[in-house]
């Protein structure tokens, strides 16, 4: 119960304060969400910088993002939420709703230099 009203509350003060993702970002975030739709290793590690394109193998993208392409290719729509500063990266938050009306997901992607660090699904 607790752990509900936690979330409630954290989402009605994240509409109080809605924002918006810079357009760079919201282009990458895009980019990296309609590969998850289509299972698209290739458009998704583009989406990447360097160093992190380097640690994710096919097989790795495969075990992390699994588990959540089905739900991604059933339709999704997503709000932002928040910017972050976390280890030095530049963080940014959306809120992820589904079509098949399960569960939500919050989405991390991190910036370090400008370039896609990190992509996050929790």
């Amino acid at each position: 119960m607790r752990c509900a009203l936690f979330a409630v509350a954290f989402l009605f003060a994240a509409a109080a304060f809605a924002a918006e993702a810079p357009t760079p970002v919201e282009a990458d975030f895009r980019k990296m969400t309609a590969a998850l739709s289509t299972a698209d290793y290739e458009a998704f590690i583009s989406g990447l910088g360097e160093g992190a394109r380097e640690r994710v193998t096919r097989e790795r993208f495969e075990q992390m993002f699994e588990p959540y392409i089905a739900r991604f290719k059933g339709g999704f729509e997503s709000a932002y939420l928040t910017q972050l500063r976390q280890e030095g990266c530049e963080v940014h938050v959306w809120k992820v709703t589904f079509r098949d009306g399960g569960d939500d997901y919050l989405i991390k992607l991190a910036l370090e230099n400008g370039k896609v660090a990190g992509f996050r699904v929790h």
